[in-house]
């Protein structure tokens, strides 16, 4: 038996995603909770860009040598990250 999935398309044309407009295709009714995710999702998507750049974040860029060292500077990092998470998270309140 075919299950059918109701979906909408959300349009975002004046929230600073550029000149053209962003389309969200979902099957939430809430737009504001699509918009709400959809940021989180784009928030860590940034992250994951600035980790892996050699601008911002590079683990080859440190330059360090063996396991373990690797390992305590993803653990500070990590640590770090957090840290400015909960002080964003007490900020906004």
């Amino acid at each position: 038996m075919p299950q059918y999935l109701w979906s909408k398309i959300v349009i975002v044309g004046d929230r600073g995603f550029g000149d053209d407009p962003l389309y969200i295709v979902t099957d939430l009714s809430d737009s504001s909770l699509v918009l709400e995710i959809y940021g989180y999702r784009m928030r860590i998507e940034e992250s994951f860009r600035d980790f892996k750049n050699e601008r911002y974040f590079s683990l080859r860029a440190a330059g360090l040598k063996g396991v373990v060292k690797m390992e305590k500077l993803i653990l500070v990092t990590v640590v770090d990250y957090m840290f400015v998470i909960l002080l964003a998270l007490l900020e906004k309140g």
